[in-house]
């Protein structure tokens, strides 16, 4: 009953969004209602709703993206590309871009860069529904070092997550980091890399380096 309402109510939400231009109250908590987990369908293509991070599933509760401008921008991209294509999505949330990529004749491999848990866990299962085997999901948080990190990801919004130092949070997880410097990225033809981590781009690009001036010969 929980998933319909909340259905019902992103519905009405981005309706009074386009033609009025005001964003209604309440939208993450009634998808947090939300207790079971299902598969939905989005712009035609299947989707795993985990409802343990049922906030990322705004737009796709219904049928939509979340950024349909982003999906624009990389089908204008992806369909200039001729030959070989690898599209790397460093911080992939539960897999919207992912999935969309993943109809793409060109693109011969995806590698998604996710640290929480649950959302990794949710792109794993929409790759497995539809059948999609060229691809990596690596539980990791992407950076300028290796090793474990203090990581806080908020329950109510997983796209809103940070990093601190070991001293300033005292009950936050450990996350695994690494580099694109040391990722095995960046072997076919082409490569298009997607970068969405909530203003940690900076430690991103100074952990790839190296990386970006191979990709870029």
């Amino acid at each position: 009953m929980f998933f319909y309402l909340a259905k019902a109510y992103a519905f009405i939400y981005f309706v009074v969004q386009k033609w009025f231009g005001i964003n209604l109250r309440g939208l993450g908590f009634a998808l947090r209602l939300v207790r079971a987990d299902r598969v939905i369908s989005v712009m035609g293509i299947k989707m795993f709703f985990n409802h343990k991070v049922a906030a990322s599933y705004a737009r796709p509760i219904i049928g939509g993206w979340n950024e349909p401008e982003t999906h624009a921008l990389l089908n204008y991209v992806l369909s200039g590309l001729p030959g070989s294509v690898e599209f790397v999505d460093v911080g992939a949330n539960v897999g919207e871009m992912v999935l969309d990529v993943s109809q793409y004749k060109n693109v011969a491999r995806i590698v998604a860069f996710e640290p929480i848990a649950e959302c990794a866990h949710a792109i794993t299962k929409s790759l497995k529904i539809n059948g999609l085997s060229k691809h990596a999901v690596v539980e990791k948080l992407v950076g300028e070092e290796h090793g474990w990190v203090s990581f806080s990801s908020y329950e109510k919004n997983s796209g809103g997550s940070s990093v601190f130092s070991e001293s300033s949070l005292k009950s936050d997880s450990k996350v695994l980091m690494t580099k694109l410097d040391d990722a095995a990225i960046g072997i076919y033809e082409h490569l298009v890399l997607l970068i969405d981590v909530e203003g940690f781009e900076p430690s991103v690009m100074r952990g790839g380096g190296g990386f970006l001036k191979r990709s870029s010969r």
